[in-house]
């Protein structure tokens, strides 16, 4: 599964979670990572992302793997 951020990355993010195939593995690739922080000015929203993709990837019994993409020139920020 394959989404970016944009302007509603909490959203985005719950709909690819609910279209989660329950019986199966899944990669969450969460391509232009950066977006979350440079077209998501809401810190509480950024924060929410960040801690529904953890759990995601951490739920007991989990078969999401969550890849995260981001652009070299944005490392320092």
């Amino acid at each position: 599964m394959l989404i970016t951020p944009g302007v509603d990355p909490q959203s985005r993010l719950e709909q690819a979670l609910e279209s989660r195939p329950v019986d199966a593995d899944v990669v969450l690739v969460v391509d232009q990572f950066e977006e979350l922080f440079t077209l998501c000015p809401d810190h509480t929203v950024q924060e929410t992302v960040i801690t529904t993709l953890l759990c995601a990837a951490r739920e007991p019994g989990s078969r999401t793997r969550v890849v995260i993409g981001v652009r070299a020139d944005f490392y320092g920020h």
